[in-house]
């Protein structure tokens, strides 16, 4: 089995403007190969989702005590007991 071609949306290192600082690879050469730099979350959709999904886990910390779920920090549960 081959692969018959690879996207990659991470760089090791994110490029400044114009292309400058690219890394080298051995896969740039590849003509089956796709690279972009990480702005999948750039689109005004996907936005408005990240807006969405972050005003819904600070109303859950806040009325249920919980973070589950969140990136960058601690898992917490602090669910209110009910006695």
């Amino acid at each position: 089995e081959h692969l018959r071609g690879a996207y990659v949306d991470v760089f090791p290192t994110e490029p400044g403007k114009n292309g400058e600082n690219l890394f080298e690879s051995e896969l740039r050469g590849c003509p089956n190969m796709l690279m972009t730099p990480h702005v999948g979350g750039s689109t005004e959709e996907a936005q408005a989702m990240i807006g969405e999904e972050v005003a819904a886990a600070l109303l859950k910390c806040i009325n249920e005590g919980s973070t589950y779920g969140a990136v960058n920090f601690p898992e917490v549960d602090m669910k209110k007991d009910g006695t």
